[in-house]
């Protein structure tokens, strides 16, 4: 089964994980009035193990990682 990586889940779910992650170091996140720091905290904990995973992944081979 072929699989393009542009239709992977996991890819989007890295980018929108760096995504947040870039707007949150830029101070973005904060100009737009969400600074609550133990909710942000928790949110890049589980965005950078996401991005970890979308990195690592590679759809085309067998055994998915």
């Amino acid at each position: 089964m072929d699989q393009s990586r542009w239709k992977s889940p996991v890819l989007w779910t890295s980018l929108f994980a760096l995504l947040y992650i870039l707007l949150d170091n830029f101070g973005i996140l904060k100009q737009i009035g969400i600074d609550a720091e133990e909710w942000n905290n928790i949110i890049d904990l589980v965005l950078v193990i996401l991005a970890g995973f979308g990195i690592m992944n590679n759809p085309t081979s067998k055994t998915k990682f």
